[in-house]
């Protein structure tokens, strides 16, 4: 170690950089780098590049060896009086078909080493066990010699590359603290396949905000190295990117080539923004020799000092392995120190999103199968109920029912007969109905649009008194004279009744619809984890409805089945409904007549004389028109003029006739020819009345008690014999239906697992002493 690289070590910024190395091994080993951007560095380089910057210890060199796998060196200074030693451990990132393992775990291979020589052997056999994963396990390996390794085991076969990682942990008082990562190196002459792997694995590693260092060796062209470019397409401004040049004793003395890399070394030429280092590994005959770490070190500075053009440089501290180690030693606890802060909130983002998914996701079933099927059965039992009821936070079925119920009620309303005290062959009729329609409006709860359904399209078209006339001759069989047959009105009563039905219907399919959707979401959010068992659960819960739709379809049809014979023991409404209606299409009939009728026709009020009698006969008095009922106190209306029934009366009351009424004034006046049809008209209306009012109260309540509420009444009883709960085999039906999809389970482990590293670098993050990475220290 050089002077200034010792002054550093034992400096309090040597300590602060040592926390946060520490830190970051300690992410590492619970996997944080498969979901976070952890800094660290990471050599790349072609394959046979010569980069191995490893202190202390000898790695394997035989062909085919070191470029397979990855492997992490970690390296710690220890006090002065602490041993050396060495950790072999393996980090399984991923399964043996490359697929990343939910949960990252990091394995001791092998014990403690104490010896330096006897770190080669074992990371010979931790590769083995690595690429051997899906033939051998791990501990199998650990006694095998140097020969054994080489000649492999029979009938089985190596991995040709793994992206799982060989660990090495070296502690020593002399260790610079500092950690990287190397990668296998890039190959060219290789199947596209292998080529694209560890092409692949290079360019995840250099992502994010990794130090890079890229080895060139001297030997190649700096122009084509595919390491460069990957380094250049991940760090575009070099801010991460540092060049170590490997093998310069290879290149031929006094040689233009050496002069040109020197150019590099020294910024001249293809600069980086944290410049060239060159090193020197030991050459063969040192290697023979059994040269140590320490001893390759000397060595590799004896020759930068002593060989030119290298001892002529004006950068000087970028040659050997020691002066690249304490270069990035804190340039590493650099970036680690700015990254702490984003580090953090992507911890805590990622576990938020973590927690959420997992969330989504429905938890295991840990209770016996039949017992957690029956406690399933049950909450959809109890959400339904819920619905059925409008509970709380459930009124969805009972206001959409609602909802259709009242729109039931306008269409029945829309198919009320339309019936015209007016004959159709009067050319007039059209234009008199149009004017008179309004005051035939029924006041007890429709409004102007009772003849209107819910699509705007009016059911019944008006029938005039010389249709009603028509369907009574029709109808006449054995009748004595001025007797209206009762088929004649039955007829008409299932005139306008014969889209009840269908209005029924379609109310009832409309409410069935909506409980359906409720029910299959319920099914959906219980079952819907087991695709079988949810198909299975919405066939017997659609069989369900149907159960309960054709029992209580058969309620509705009885009550639909009433009309075809008229009845009704409701007689003051009908009566009074009945006289209102007649009262109605005479008036309009009446006022419709007058029109014709000259002014001296109409009957004058009578005047009262003095003694409160009245004038009998038809004598003129002061010039005044009498009648039967004396003197007018007016003129007559015109005959365009309505008459004012209740003026009249009350005039009638004043000359001393009180106590009449309309129906008494109508007795005076000649009958009406159509009087028997208009009295079938309002019979008929009035009878629809009457029906109407019951029909929009039956067929809602039959719907509501019978559909509605009938439908949670038996589900639990029902769904436990279409699923064979209570018979033997249970069990193992259960189990078969509630196994869990693969890929579910495997989703819900990776979550997990995921969860539990994040965890683990929150917990390693909340734990960081925060004094270790202050600016002021």
């Amino acid at each position: 170690m050089t002077n200034s690289a010792a002054q550093i070590a034992t400096s309090d910024y040597a300590e602060t950089t040592k926390a946060l190395l520490e830190l970051v091994q300690q992410l590492t080993s619970i996997g944080a780098q498969s979901v976070l951007e952890i800094p660290r560095v990471v050599v790349i380089g072609n394959q046979s590049a010569g980069m191995h910057p490893r202190l202390q210890i000898t790695v394997p060199r035989d062909s085919g060896t070191c470029t397979r796998c990855s492997m992490e060196c970690r390296m710690a200074r220890s006090a002065p009086a602490t041993p050396w030693s060495c950790r072999v451990s393996i980090r399984w990132e991923y399964d043996a078909d490359d697929r990343r393992r939910a949960q990252v775990t990091q394995v001791p291979f092998g014990d403690v080493l104490y010896e330096r020589d006897a770190v080669e052997l074992a990371l010979r056999r931790a590769q083995f066990a690595v690429l051997h994963a899906n033939a051998v396990d791990a501990p199998c390996v650990l006694d095998m010699s140097r020969d054994a390794l080489r000649k492999g085991i029979k009938g089985t076969r190596s991995l040709p590359f793994s992206r799982n990682v060989v660990c090495v942990d070296l502690e020593g008082p002399e260790m610079t603290d500092l950690a990287f990562i190397d990668l296998p190196g890039l190959i060219q002459n290789e199947e596209d396949r292998l080529v694209k792997l560890v092409e692949t694995l290079v360019v995840e590693h250099i992502q994010g905000n990794s130090l890079i260092l890229v080895t060139v060796p001297m030997t190649d062209d700096l122009e084509n190295q595919k390491a460069l470019t990957l380094a250049r397409e991940a760090d575009p401004d070099g801010k991460r990117t540092i060049g170590v040049l490997t093998k310069p004793d290879v290149v031929s003395k006094g040689s233009r080539a050496r002069a040109l890399w020197l150019e590099v070394i020294e910024g001249r030429k293809r600069p980086l923004l944290h410049g060239y280092y060159c090193t020197r590994q030991p050459d063969d005959d040192e290697r023979e020799r059994g040269i140590d770490a320490a001893g390759a070190r000397k060595a590799e500075m004896a020759y930068f000092e002593t060989t030119a053009p290298w001892n002529k440089s004006s950068a000087r501290s970028q040659f050997g392995i020691n002066n690249l180690a304490s270069t990035l030693s804190p340039l590493l606890a650099q970036i680690i120190r700015d990254t702490l802060p984003t580090l953090r909130q992507h911890t805590e983002e990622h576990l938020a999103s973590c927690t959420e998914d997992l969330s989504k996701l429905p938890e295991p079933v840990k209770d016996h199968p039949t017992e957690h099927m029956r406690n399933l059965i049950g909450s959809l039992y109890e959400q339904f109920d819920g619905f059925a009821k409008g509970s709380q936070g459930s009124e969805r079925l009972i206001q959409t029912s609602r909802t259709i119920f009242a729109q039931f009620k306008r269409d029945i309303r829309a198919t009320a007969p339309e019936y015209v005290p007016f004959l159709k062959t009067d050319p007039r009729s059209a234009a008199d109905w149009t004017a008179a329609r309004g005051n035939l409006q029924d006041s007890e709860d429709e409004g102007v649009h009772e003849h209107a359904t819910s699509t705007g399209r009016r059911l019944r078209k008006p029938i005039y008194l010389d249709e009603v006339r028509s369907r009574i001759a029709g109808s006449i069989t054995r009748e004595l004279p001025n007797n209206v047959p009762f088929p004649a009105k039955v007829a008409l009563i299932i005139d306008f009744r014969s889209n009840w039905p269908m209005l029924a219907k379609r109310c009832f399919d409309a409410v069935r619809e909506v409980a359906l959707s409720i029910l299959l979401e319920r099914v959906h959010a219980l079952f819907g984890r087991w695709d079988f068992l949810h198909v299975q659960l919405q066939a017997y819960v659609t069989s369900l409805i149907k159960e309960h739709y054709v029992k209580c379809q058969a309620f509705i049809d009885g009550v639909l089945l009433l009309d075809y014979s008229p009845y009704t023991q409701n007689d003051h409404y009908f009566q009074s409904t009945r006289e209102k209606w007649l009262s109605k299409y005479r008036s309009m009939r009446s006022a419709k007549t007058s029109a014709s009728v000259a002014p001296e026709e109409v009957p004058s009020s009578p005047k009262p004389n003095q003694n409160g009698s009245s004038r009998k006969g038809g004598q003129k008095t002061g010039g005044q028109k009498t009648g039967a009922f004396g003197q007018w106190t007016q003129p007559p209306p015109a005959a365009d003029e309505p008459i004012n029934m209740d003026k009249l009366l009350g005039d009638l009351a004043t000359a001393g006739y009180p106590g009449l009424s309309v129906a008494d004034l109508e007795r005076l006046v000649k009958p009406d020819e159509y009087d028997t049809e208009m009295q079938v008209m309002a019979e008929v209306r009035s009878y629809f009345q009457v029906a109407y009012k019951r029909i929009i109260d039956l067929v809602p309540a039959f719907i509501d008690s019978i559909f509605i509420q009938g439908i949670p009444t038996n589900m639990r009883p029902f769904l436990r014999e279409q699923l064979k709960l209570g018979v033997p085999g249970a069990d193992e039906r259960c189990e078969r239906f509630m196994a869990e999809d693969p890929s579910l389970i495997a989703r819900r482990e990776s979550l997990l697992a995921r969860k539990t590293t994040l965890e683990g670098v929150k917990d390693a993050l909340d734990g960081f002493g925060f004094r270790t990475v202050s600016p002021a220290e």
